[in-house]
This record gives C-alpha cells, structure tokens and sequence, in this order.
C-alpha cells in the first residue's frame, strides 16, 4: 500500500517538476490575415456599394487571431464619418489599432489598423519619407505608412507591420524607400514579425527581391488562385503576408490562402491572404521593450523641416538632438552623415538604398 502511495506521489512530484520544461518547448498557433478593404465600398468592377459589415464577414468566416487591414477610413464622409477600425474590432470581437497614412484635413483620415484577438503591449505608426514630386499636397494625400504593433502570445511577444506602399507613377521610386525603411525597422527589432499588407508591387519587380533579404515569402498556390487584385478577376498579386527569419516564428506549410470565392469578389477590389504560424513561447515574459519612434531626415527638404512626416528633418543633427533612444532614424541618402550621432543609442539607415550606416 505504502509503495502505491509513494509511486503516485513521485509521478505528480516529476510531472510538476517536468512542467517548467515542457513550457518553455510550447507553440502557439496564430493564423494571420492581411486585407485591403478599400474602406468598405465593394469591389470596383461592379457597382459600388459601402457595406463594412460585409468585410467583417469575411474576416468572422476564417476567424483569424490578427488582420492587416489596408484603406480603413476614420472620420470620412465619403463612409459616414465612421471610425471603421473601432466598428470592424466591434463586429468581429477584435482589438483594433489603427494608424494614419492619408490625412484629408477636415474630411477625416485614411490609414492602416490592426485587428487582433491578443492583448497589445504597444504600437506606434511610422510614416514613409515620400519624394514631392508633383506639389506639396502631394504629400498630404498620398500619404504611406507602416502601423507597428506588438502583442503578447502567451509568453512571448509578437510583432506585426500592417503597411500600404504607393502605387506606380508619381511615387514610382517611394517603394524602394519604403522596403529600406521597412530593412531598417526590423533590424533593430530583435523579435518575431509578420509583415503584411498591400505592396503595390509584385514578386518580380525591382523593389520586391531586397525585401527577401530579410523577410520570407511563404506564398503558396492553392485553389484560391495566384493572385489578390483586382477581386473581381485577379491577374496579380499584391497583397503579401511576410515574415522575418527569427527562429521562434515558422510557417506551417499548406496554410497560405487565397480567399476567392463569391463573397470576397464583392466585398472589396483586393483578396484577403491568410496564413498560419507557430510561435515559440518564451520562458519568461518575452520583451517588452516600447515601440521605437522614427524619424526621418532629408536635407533637400524647403523650407527647413520642422520634424513632421510631411516635412522631414533636414539636418541628421537637429534629428538627433530631438531623438530618443531607441529611435528609428531614416536617413535620406544624399544626406550627410554628422558627428552628433555618434555615442547615442540609434538606429541609422538610409533611404532611397539599402546601405546601414553604423
């Protein structure tokens, strides 16, 4: 009897000492999706119609754990003046973050959100140095950014990027700035990150094979098709969901999907893409360092910039003085490299290439 008794007690005694272990060697499953939704208003082959509960049904059907969303509006008339990240979070139980890309003044805002079923532990949104080649409200209304947000899962803290890089034409040379930007980021950042969203490129132009420098692409083809726009009849793909190589983060094989069906080529003029990730769990809290600001410095710039997005620093000097630690400086490659950066904790990259000052 007394043996008995000592057999179970030494069982739960080695299994609660084998827990901590065991703990440290879990996955989480996180299914990833990214959507350019063109702020409700249906796909534009057909007739335009603003229907934002039919873009939450889509996301509601493949219950994702974290949307990239692109084209969310926030205070447009064009949408009734609707806060459509907070309404999509609401409509499909979700957390939603949002950061401006557009700003339209007086009607409101157009930007990238983030939707996620984890808590957050903190966000920042970034804007793209964007060459005004055509007139200053250029830079006013076509506005880029990436929206930084990082969440717990489990143990471990995961990053995602929800970005929307310009279109050909005018901003033809601005993606090659925004993949460097993007180079730049992730350098500094030392965790798990997906990166998602609408490129406006595709895999065989210029700008998109230094982004597999330092991101992975786990495109498969499945019954979705090849590509993500536009809906109604794709012929290209676009719409990206990328990962960096951190050894915590792997995608599992097979889930990369397209949604082509009935439903998705009515709800906007781009496909949703959805993925599916194993993460490691971290043995203690993970990182919780904060979101680093950016900053971007291009001399060219008159008037002297004032530190905005619109009107970037024009001195690597007044940058960093202004700067931080931690901070992400974008700078613009025919800007000079200054004496005041050295000693400071920053991270230095240029634009407009892909060369890392250190």
């Amino acid at each position: 009897m007394w043996r008995k008794v000592f057999v179970v007690i030494f069982s739960v005694w080695a299994g609660f000492t084998a827990w901590p272990a065991h703990a440290e060697e879990e996955t989480h499953r996180v299914r990833m999706m990214t959507y350019n939704i063109r702020y409700g208003w249906g796909a534009a082959g057909v007739k335009d119609s603003l229907d934002l509960a039919r873009i939450a049904r889509v996301i509601n059907e493949k219950s994702p754990d974290l949307v990239a969303l692109q084209e969310v509006d926030v205070g447009m008339k064009r949408t009734d003046g609707v806060d459509q990240a907070i309404a999509l979070g609401e409509m499909t139980g979700l957390t939603a973050v949002f950061g401006v890309a557009h700003d339209y003044s007086n009607d409101g805002v157009m930007g990238n959100a983030v939707l996620t079923r984890f808590p957050v532990t903190g966000y920042l949104n970034h804007h793209y140095p964007l060459e005004p080649v055509v007139n200053p409200e250029h830079i006013r209304f076509y506005g880029r950014s990436f929206l930084e947000v990082r969440v717990r899962v489990g143990t471990q803290i995961l990053t995602i990027y929800s970005t929307h890089w310009p279109h050909l034409g005018v901003q033809q040379y601005d993606r090659f700035n925004a993949g460097s930007i993007l180079r730049c980021a992730e350098d500094r950042l030392h965790l798990p990150l997906i990166a998602a969203g609408d490129l406006n490129t595709r895999p065989y132009w210029d700008e998109f094979p230094p982004l597999l420098d330092f991101l992975f692409d786990p495109f498969e083809a499945n019954a979705g098709g090849d590509f993500t726009a536009p809906a109604e009849s794709p012929f290209q793909r676009i719409d990206f969901v990328l990962h960096n190589g951190d050894s915590r983060l792997s995608y599992r094989p097979g889930s990369y999907l397209i949604l082509n069906d009935a439903r998705t080529r009515w709800a906007s003029d781009h496909l949703p893409v959805v993925t599916e990730y194993d993460l490691e769990m971290a043995p203690r809290n993970g990182d919780e360092r904060p979101c680093s600001e950016s900053i971007l410095v291009d001399k060219r710039r008159t008037p002297p910039g004032d530190g905005t997005y619109q009107t970037p620093w024009v001195t690597v000097a007044a940058a960093v003085e202004a700067a931080s630690p931690g901070t992400l400086v974008g700078i613009h490659a025919e800007t000079y490299y200054e004496p005041q950066t050295i000693g400071k904790d920053l991270c230095l990259c240029t634009y407009g290439g892909l060369t890392k000052i250190d």
